[in-house]
């Protein structure tokens, strides 16, 4: 199969790789569908590596050497289990919690977090795809089946591999105590600004305030609700745009209850601070790459602030956007604005990563998609090999499903045999059911795409993949070189926030 790897200093590349196998009894075979690209792997492009091993070297938390398979968000159908699997089963649609913490790494004691759940806060963090084993740049992944969760038929599977980002911006809406009603500021917004604004109107957001500086963004928040989007170039100084938004929450015109800094640098930081109301809550989800900033006490202490931390997501909060999706309170077709591109695998590097780098302020998820990579026939007849698993799976399901004691004993032959009848009837329609879905898949891929096409070409983007890189275009990231299936990233980047 093949996998695309971080393989040197700011070099990925498509690699050959074996198939990888089922070791342990509570692991599963996931057929990977789609993997979104976060600027956290882009930064690992440009200036890796960060997160995975240096050159040479074991990772420190869990051994992996490069190469190493990029991708943390991605939604799967699950093709293989082990033995003890029992949260999920063979066809299942899947997305993946991607946290790699004490538990996986074996290590003991576990940590505070840990003890907690708080697996996204663990002392020795590490992430599948960015230094763990698991990422989902690949076409097929071996996963322990913990870590899944499973989508219900209402979610298509582009929208699954949508789950994580949305599930980060969940987390800070939940851990910063907002309220039904209180009124919300967003600084930056990139693919996590925007999840906020659907996490925010999922949670009864009176008002959502948007502070982005460019264009595309802005009108993509428009687009999915926000009440007030603004443009902070067009303010002289913090102070200004601090009054505007005061200006925008009568009936004390005081402040916002809760901003949102998704722009990681001092002034994003200034404003989501200022903005503040007494007593209001300022949350940082931005990864600086800066690392000093400056905080005045006096403005916290004065007004009873409150300024924390947001960690990616617990598996909690995966559930609760699952749930929110397939309730319809996060709108389907919302979710599906955030996906300007689908590229293949194949293609990944030129049309998924070299586009980000080239227009990150008009693109904001480009998705993979590994299954429709060429070369397909050894993974085809490994699935058409794997019947055998399926039929021991079902078995195992059973003799689970048949239960113990006397009502187990009542059981007769003939209802035995309809029961495999049954398995065997409902296996087929489920391989059928998951071709038409397949099928539909990729019609509403296409009718997506045109959607984006004619807002591209009203919006005057259509040239997105077509322009030649200007000095612009390097304001924020470095140059590349592409030479077949070999990425080489040749300068540092300016600015990398990761969100």
């Amino acid at each position: 199969m093949k996998s695309l790897c971080l393989v040197g200093r700011k070099r990925i590349a498509l690699v050959d790789q074996s198939i990888p196998q089922i070791q342990y009894d509570d692991e599963v075979l996931l057929k990977v569908a789609f993997c979104g690209i976060c600027s956290s792997d882009v930064l690992e492009y440009t200036s890796g590596p960060i997160f995975c091993s240096q050159p040479g070297e074991q990772h420190p938390l869990t051994g992996v050497r490069l190469p190493s398979c990029l991708g943390h968000e991605y939604s799967g159908t699950v093709v293989r289990m082990g033995a003890n699997v029992i949260n999920v089963k063979l066809g299942d649609h899947v997305c993946v919690d991607v946290a790699y913490g004490c538990n996986e790494q074996g290590a003991e004691p576990l940590c505070h977090a840990c003890t907690l759940n708080y697996n996204n806060a663990c002392a020795r963090i590490a992430l599948r795809g960015l230094g763990a084993p698991g990422g989902g740049f690949c076409q097929y992944v071996v996963l322990p089946s913990r870590c899944l969760h499973i989508l219900p038929d209402s979610i298509p599977l582009d929208v699954g591999a949508l789950v994580e980002p949305l599930s980060i911006a969940w987390h800070a809406v939940r851990v910063s105590g907002f309220l039904k009603g209180q009124t919300a500021l967003i600084v930056g917004a990139g693919p996590i600004g925007l999840a906020l604004i659907l996490a925010l109107q999922a949670h009864a957001a009176g008002q959502i305030i948007v502070s982005e500086p460019g264009p595309i963004r802005r009108q993509h928040a428009r687009n999915l609700g926000a009440t007030h989007v603004l443009d902070p170039t067009k303010f002289s100084s913090t102070i200004d745009l601090v009054a505007a938004i005061s200006h925008l929450t009568p009936p004390f015109y005081e402040g916002v209850d809760v901003s949102f800094d998704c722009g990681g640098e001092q002034d994003t930081m200034d404003a989501v601070l200022k903005t503040l109301r007494l007593g209001g809550t300022a949350v940082n989800l931005a990864i600086w790459q800066n690392p000093k900033a400056q905080i005045s006490p006096i403005d916290l202490t004065s007004r009873e602030r409150k300024f924390m931390g947001s960690m990616g997501f617990c598996g909690e909060d995966m559930d609760q956007v699952i749930e929110a999706l397939n309730r319809g309170i996060i709108p389907m077709e919302r979710v599906q604005q955030l996906i300007s591109s689908t590229v293949t695998l194949d293609n990944a590097i030129e049309y998924g990563f070299n586009a980000l780098i080239r227009h990150r302020d008009r693109i904001v998820k480009i998705l993979v998609s590994p299954a429709t990579c060429e070369a397909q026939t050894e993974e085809e007849s490994y699935e058409q090999s794997g019947e055998e698993y399926r039929d021991d799976t079902r078995r195992r399901n059973e003799s689970r499903g048949s239960g113990s004691g006397s009502g187990s004993s009542k059981s007769s032959s003939s209802s035995k045999s309809s029961s495999s009848s049954k398995s065997s009837s409902k296996s087929k329609r489920h391989g059928d059911s998951r071709s038409r879905v397949h099928s539909s898949q990729r019609r509403s891929s296409q009718q997506r795409q045109q959607q984006r096409q004619q807002y591209y070409d009203q919006s005057g983007t259509a040239e997105m993949f077509d322009t030649e890189m200007n000095e612009s275009d390097t304001r924020n990231f470095a140059m590349y070189s592409h030479e077949g299936s070999i990425g080489n990233c040749t300068d540092d980047p300016s600015d990398h926030t990761l969100v």
